[in-house]
């Protein structure tokens, strides 16, 4: 029903709009008829008015000031302007300053009606939105815990929710389609509300829906439409925070959905079996550090290539649907050890790929399953391309300096570290030279000396003692190759020191 503020400072057309709204408009109110703008204002404050019927030339206040006024204080109040033929300028201002339309006097009744009916729909179509509005934000604020349960849905102690996920969201009728779809299957005192958070519909039941109408009619009928959408439904009994926790359980399942690429009917049963059956497959079945590092010190890099995109291949072609959450964890998990490796061979990978932080930013945002296994397989294989490029020391020389520098007190043979780093003892012999300027025994030598440096800082140690420390069996020997590096003796170092 409709509020209406008549204002004019003729009587007569007062009199004459009050007949027409009386006669053939009963069901709306006439608020108040006032000849002063000045009283139009003032009874704006004390009443809520829909629409306001105003003459353009009135002697205190004109109908452009007055429709200033109105639209500045009272937005959601509709303007419509009286005037006779000559007042054009006069309308086209008010126009211009928020009035909705205009009335030429003098008026006939079916244009007085057919406007105000076109302003009842206007204002019907106002109070939808802003009751659905309201909703919405109640419904947000149960589901972020903000607010209880509201009274009006505490009272059933059983409750049920769906939620649908369309890609591409944008027919407003969708909604509405879908709420018959609900209530005729499912009738309507089982139906409590349902409202729209983007491309995200939230509709809440009271007991139990039956599923298998849900699943082979009403999921069949919205894909029909032609859209691609996930559903969701999670049973739970009434309590604190309920819609909240159940909010969250059925966006995991549509995460899940759409990790996997299922545009289905999923409840909490088909979840749980989903995520049971892929419990036997993991990452590191069919990805391994070892032995892709052991193909990298080997000097094998197309070996490494094909491991790597061969069994991330194989896992994808799996008969299984992946839980986002697991993967992304077994995924780091890989990538972090992964970092420790190459950092334990002397590599730092981070000023080529970023930081932690960065590449698990980037696992967060990955949408797909296909799209984690690429990204990982791409993360991957440029750690491998980088080394191909010659920007880094080989994989086996890094391990061989670490494993002469850990063991520099042993006999250390080139046959040893050669089987250690899975390298042919001739080729490593080379790579070694190339990479270092040393000859096997001259790194080895090196190495001991830098560590006799550190022990013959201690003055109560003898320089046959630290010789026997740094793996010379000869004393004599131990100087000669001391002196030959530092053009200094053990000893005379010591004294200096």
């Amino acid at each position: 029903m409709l509020k209406i503020l008549i204002v004019d400072d003729e009587i007569t057309v007062l009199k004459g709009l009050n007949k027409i709204l009386s006669k053939h408009c009963p069901d709306y109110e006439i608020v108040n008829m006032v000849q002063s703008p000045h009283e139009a204002l003032r009874i704006l404050t004390e009443k809520a008015v829909d629409v306001v019927i105003t003459d353009v030339k009135m002697p205190d206040m004109d109908g452009i000031e007055l429709t200033k006024r109105i639209r500045a204080q009272y937005p959601d109040t509709t303007v419509v302007v009286l005037s006779g033929h000559s007042d054009f300028e006069f309308v086209r201002q008010t126009l211009k300053n928020g009035a909705h339309d205009y009335l030429l006097k003098p008026c006939h009744y079916q244009t007085v009606v057919d406007l105000l009916r076109t302003l009842e729909d206007n204002v019907k179509h106002k109070e939808k939105k802003t009751l659905e509005s309201n909703k919405k934000k109640v419904l947000e604020a149960v589901i972020s815990g903000k607010q209880e349960l509201s009274e009006e849905w505490a009272v059933y102690a059983h409750l049920q929710m769906i939620i649908i996920k369309i890609k591409d969201y944008k027919d407003p009728l969708l909604e509405e389609q879908l709420k018959k779809e609900f209530v005729n299957r499912n009738g309507d005192n089982e139906f409590l509300e349902m409202v729209t958070f983007d491309d995200i519909i939230v509709v809440l039941f009271q007991n139990s829906i039956d599923i298998a109408t849900v699943r082979q009619r009403v999921f069949p009928n919205i894909c029909k439409s032609g859209f691609r959408l996930c559903m969701a439904m999670h049973r739970f009994m009434n309590g604190p925070k309920c819609l909240q926790d159940a909010y969250n359980t059925c966006m995991q399942m549509i995460e899940f959905l759409e990790f996997n690429v299922l545009s289905i009917f999923m409840d909490m049963e088909m979840y749980l079996e989903f995520v049971e059956r892929q419990k036997k497959y993991a990452l590191n079945n069919y990805f391994s550090n070892q032995i892709l590092l052991k193909h990298m010190m080997n000097g094998n890099l197309q070996m490494a290539q094909q491991y790597l995109s061969t069994n991330l291949n194989q896992l994808y072609l799996l008969d299984v649907y992946v839980d986002p959450v697991r993967i992304r964890k077994e995924t780091l998990r890989e990538l972090i050890s992964l970092e420790q490796h190459l950092k334990d061979h002397g590599i730092d990978i981070e000023q080529h790929f970023g930081r932690q932080d960065d590449y698990l930013r980037e696992l967060k945002e990955l949408k797909t399953y296909r799209l984690l296994l690429n990204w990982f397989k791409k993360f991957v294989m440029g750690i491998i391309m980088k080394t191909e490029e010659g920007n880094y020391m080989p994989f086996y020389i890094h391990a061989a300096i670490k494993y002469i520098n850990t063991h520099y007190m042993e006999d250390i043979t080139l046959k040893m570290i050669s089987e250690e780093v899975y390298v042919n003892p001739w080729y490593f012999s080379t790579q070694l030279k190339k990479h270092t300027g040393l000859s096997f025994s001259e790194y080895v030598n090196q190495a001991r000396v830098r560590k006799a440096k550190e022990f013959l800082k201690q003055k109560d140690l003898k320089v046959y003692q630290v010789a026997e420390m740094v793996g010379f069996q000869d004393a004599a020997y131990f100087s000669t190759v001391f002196k030959s590096i530092e053009d200094i003796t053990p000893k005379e170092y010591q004294k200096m020191i």
